[in-house]
């Protein structure tokens, strides 16, 4: 447990207090507090984003930089003598380059000293002598990348921390990257129980935070980080906005998130500007339209209702005292959600039970294919399967041929089909002519479009199920097309670059629009998709929402109604009344998004 009263007054004290003394007439003004969280990586841009904090702060010619690299080690408890001698080169590696950030942003007449602290474990910080490197000359501290847990374990309750706190209470800026970024809440992110990651992310207990006054086996962040959110990092490329939204409805407290290579000012705990780097930030809101949030399916899936989100780029800003985001200096009121419905999701009168899967193809008789084939006819049904959106003929047969194999022992008949120059379209459609239920499935969304459309197959597929009320399912890419908008990417090589590069743009096109109001993110969770979401959201949202469906998991709509089926969420971005914007880097903002998600069983509706 934390044991300093000294350390309550830094954390939640200190706002109370900050804005006494700055209210308070003929009060000694209190330095600014300032947080330079970075969501990973050592850019040019974002090292300078703090060292340029850091040399305004200083009142004398030298800017006076300290790197802390307690994130370091393996382990908290001890190091071995070559583990220790790479570690500090590594991490006197990163200092040249905080120095060289520095230089590049010091003031006229200004020079820059930046000391490597040689602090990695725990009796490193329980001996330290704060007084060769700690002065009132301080101007910055900087905490390395690596591992937040180590980090905490070994700095807690030890004289290095009581020096960083009493540092950053007289002015020295505090920023780092990843990690560094990590140990800036006291109540901090430790990363996922066991096994779990991003595609298990909105399971309940999937996530381990670590609280201020938790026990101490668990240490929270930093005794002076911030009192009044969570931070996270690499957003994005690791994909971890699940985390995010599963942490602030667990806490109710915001959640800002930093992508990689990306950074943020925040001063005095509030005021958070000049956004810097190749993507962006965001703030999950959980109280705002007093956002909810159950467990429910066969995995307890987080289900959440009227979450705010705001997307950070370049030239936003944010105001945690009113949690009020700006864009390019101007404050974007929260609208009014009261009596919010979605569009209608209309399918036509004549057409059967639709299914949009985010993706079967490793369990096809799973949730999902259970509830298909239940709506086609049970043991009775006659399943056609078909494949396109495939770069490889080899690759979509085979996709095709598995599902088919896996529905088959459960109905009466399965053929399968792959819809390229080779299909026989004559047999294709014989088949469909005869079929209760269609399964169409593909890979790449760039290509599921104009091989639908080129195909006779689909035509009447198409019409089978629109207007003789055949079961539809789209899955994967074949379920993005199926809406009124797609985002037309072909698949990621690398799901980490790839998320990165999707915030700064994608490409988008109509879909087939078998379904009104809704436009579909397939396989959202472990393709880590959260970015194109996003982009979908704002593609569409004049007209539709859009949702981002994990795997196993479907939205089945009929007769304008839609439900959740299958084993994990679907999550719906509400991007109606949002101000859109565009970042001075290319990236995708928006303020007063309305994020809702549903797990099986539940109707698709806020």
């Amino acid at each position: 447990m934390r044991s300093s009263g000294i350390r309550r007054f830094l954390g939640l004290g200190l706002v109370t207090g900050l804005l006494v003394a700055v209210s308070a007439p003929g009060a000694t003004a209190t330095p600014t507090r300032t947080l330079v969280p970075i969501g990973s990586d050592y850019q040019a841009d974002t090292l300078q984003l703090f060292a340029r904090e850091a040399a305004v702060r200083s009142e004398d010619s030298d800017v006076h930089i300290l790197v802390i690299p307690i994130t370091y080690s393996l382990s908290a408890d001890g190091t071995t003598k070559s583990e220790r001698k790479k570690n500090l080169t590594l991490a006197d590696n990163r200092r040249g380059q905080v120095e060289t950030a520095c230089n590049a942003v010091k003031l006229g007449g200004q020079t820059c000293t930046v000391q490597l602290v040689p602090v990695l474990v725990r009796s490193d910080a329980v001996a330290f002598d704060p007084a060769p490197y700690f002065g009132p000359d301080l101007d910055g501290m900087y905490v390395l990348g690596g591992d937040q847990t180590v980090a905490m374990n070994v700095v807690h309750d030890t004289a290095l921390e009581d020096a960083m706190a009493a540092a950053y209470d007289a002015g020295a800026v505090f920023g780092g990257n990843s990690a560094g970024d990590a140990v800036q809440s006291r109540d901090m992110i430790n990363g996922y129980y066991d096994s779990n990651g991003p595609a298990e992310s909105m399971r309940q207990g999937a996530v381990q935070v670590c609280y201020d006054s938790g026990p101490t086996d668990c240490q929270g962040g930093l005794a002076f980080g911030f009192p009044n959110l969570i931070t996270d990092q690499h957003v994005f490329e690791y994909g971890r906005t699940g985390r995010s939204l599963n942490v602030a409805m667990a806490t109710r407290k915001p959640v800002l998130g930093m992508d990689a290579a990306t950074g943020a000012v925040v001063t005095d705990y509030f005021h958070l500007d000049d956004v810097t780097g190749d993507t962006l930030g965001y703030v999950i809101d959980p109280a705002a339209y007093t956002a909810t949030a159950t467990w429910g399916g066969p995995n307890e899936t987080l289900a959440v209702r009227h979450v705010a989100l705001h997307l950070l780029p370049p030239g936003s800003g944010f105001e945690f005292g009113t949690m009020t985001p700006s864009q390019f200096g101007t404050p974007i009121a929260m609208p009014s959600i009261d009596g919010r419905a979605y569009p209608t999701f209309s399918t036509g009168a004549g057409a059967g039970p639709l299914f949009l899967s985010g993706g079967i193809l490793a369990d096809p008789a799973g949730t999902v294919g259970q509830a298909f084939l239940a709506d086609a006819g049970g043991s009775g049904a006659r399943i056609v399967v078909l494949a396109a959106g495939y770069d490889k003929s080899g690759i979509a047969q085979a996709d095709a041929k598995a599902i088919a194999a896996a529905l088959a022992p459960s109905v009466a008949s399965v053929s399968w089909f792959a819809l390229d120059s080779r299909t026989k379209t004559a047999d294709a459609v014989a088949a469909i002519a005869e079929a209760t239920g269609i399964v169409v499935t593909g890979r790449d969304r760039s290509l599921v479009n104009g091989q639908l459309l080129e195909s006779g197959a689909w035509t009447a597929a198409r019409a089978r199920w629109e207007t003789d009320g055949a079961t539809l399912l789209m899955d994967d890419a074949a379920a993005a097309a199926a809406g009124t908008t797609l985002v037309a990417q072909p698949n990621a090589a690398d799901v980490e670059a790839g998320a990165i590069e999707d915030a700064t743009g994608v490409t988008t096109l109509p879909g087939l629009s078998l379904v009104s109001g809704l436009a579909v993110e397939p396989r959202l969770l472990p393709d880590q998709l959260w970015p194109q979401l996003f982009q979908l959201a704002e593609a569409a949202h004049e007209t539709a929402v859009a949702a981002g469906i994990d795997v196993g998991t479907a939205i089945r709509v009929e007769g304008g109604s839609a439900s959740a089926v299958g084993d994990s969420a679907a999550v719906v971005v509400d991007g109606r009344d949002a101000t859109w914007t565009t970042g001075t880097n290319g990236a995708i903002g928006a303020a007063w998004l309305v994020l809702d998600s549903f797990v099986d069983g539940q109707a698709v509706a806020p």
